[in-house]
């Protein structure tokens, strides 16, 4: 679970599996009991006697009177949020600096759009200072690195989980506009939460590349592939889909329609036509292997590399003035000379 750090604090703090779950859905973040089994018992299974049984009798740890309290949240990088927990409501005569990176974390949280960004850069390995950024320019407030650092260590630490996890996670995601099917490649089949048809991609689904979302939500800041990069990856793709097209097996077109009118009041109607594989496959390979041409003659030529540049040196002919020896009687001028500098 990427909210483990989460689930963690509240199990010390006193709270129950069924109430964890519920501060959990408050936030779009998923997960059942049998998903917090493990993480009771990795909580539990290290603490030493005295914390155990105040973790079986659901009494909060006291990290202000207890020393071995607050030892125990430190090492385990809970105890900022435990503390936050506990005095965010209070009146207190200094405030830590951790509680405002909270605050930034909770206003994340309870905006749908901007919790949707910030997961998906963060499981992109998008760097923070970029996703700080991206939250400026996009949504004019400042959230900083600390805060960021905070959001993945206790709500969203990706760095062990995959596409499906993420997509079980958090709700979202599982109707969100910056969320792509993948087309090819070993990336692992996702089953697919929605059945409704689309323009979109293809059936298993993974995070859209960070650039691509960078220039969907408008954000300038963003890296290019240079134009061989570029050809390179259209030729691939060109490849694959000539590929595919070549090993189809089936070619089937279906139309849905449904509305109302006066005859005949609601209707649905539902088409199906199968159409010459042998002529679709002829047509879809000739398309993809025209693009992948064009995209190879567009491609500048390679440069020379060192040992094509010495070839044509070792070719070329060089000729010189021919240099000679000359006798001081035949240029008395410079004898004079000579004796002048003398």
């Amino acid at each position: 679970m990427p909210f483990k750090r989460f689930v963690q604090a509240y199990l010390l703090y006193g709270e129950r599996q069924a109430r964890i779950i519920e501060r959990l859905r408050g936030f779009d973040l998923n997960c059942n009991e049998h998903d917090l089994e493990p993480i009771v018992e990795q909580t539990s299974a290290p603490l030493p006697p005295v914390l155990a049984e105040k973790f079986k009798s659901a009494i909060p740890l006291a990290p202000y009177t207890e020393e071995i309290d607050k030892q125990w949240l430190e090492a385990n990088g809970l105890y900022e949020f435990y503390d936050f927990v506990m005095r965010r409501k209070q009146v207190l005569d200094e405030t830590p600096p951790y509680f405002k990176w909270f605050n930034d974390c909770l206003w994340i949280l309870a905006h749908r759009e901007i919790t949707c960004v910030v997961n998906i850069f963060m499981f992109n390995n998008e760097t923070l200072e970029s996703i700080s950024d991206i939250i400026t320019f996009k949504y004019r407030r400042k959230v900083g690195i600390e805060a960021l650092e905070r959001y993945r260590s206790i709500f969203w630490d990706t760095s062990a989980i995959d596409a499906k996890d993420a997509l079980y996670s958090y709700i979202p995601f599982r109707d969100n506009a910056l969320i792509v099917r993948v087309r090819s490649g070993v990336d692992t089949e996702i089953e697919r939460w929605d059945s409704s048809s689309s323009d979109g991609s293809d059936t298993p689904i993974v995070f859209h590349d960070s650039q691509y979302i960078k220039w969907k939500l408008g954000y300038k800041k963003f890296d290019i592939p240079s134009p061989d990069d570029f050809l390179d990856q259209v030729k691939k793709d060109s490849y694959f889909k000539y590929y595919e097209a070549m090993n189809m097996i089936r070619s089937v077109e279906e139309e849905e329609e449904s509305g109302r009118n006066d005859k005949l009041g609601d209707f649905d109607s539902k088409r199906k036509r199968f159409r010459n594989v042998e002529e679709q496959r002829v047509k879809a390979a000739k398309a993809w292997l025209d693009l992948y041409l064009r995209a190879e003659k567009s491609k500048r030529p390679d440069t020379p590399g060192d040992a094509d540049i010495f070839e044509k040196m070792a070719g070329l002919n060089m000729e010189f003035d021919t240099e000679k020896l000359v006798s001081i009687d035949d240029h008395p001028e410079i004898m004079e000379e000579i004796r002048k500098d003398m």
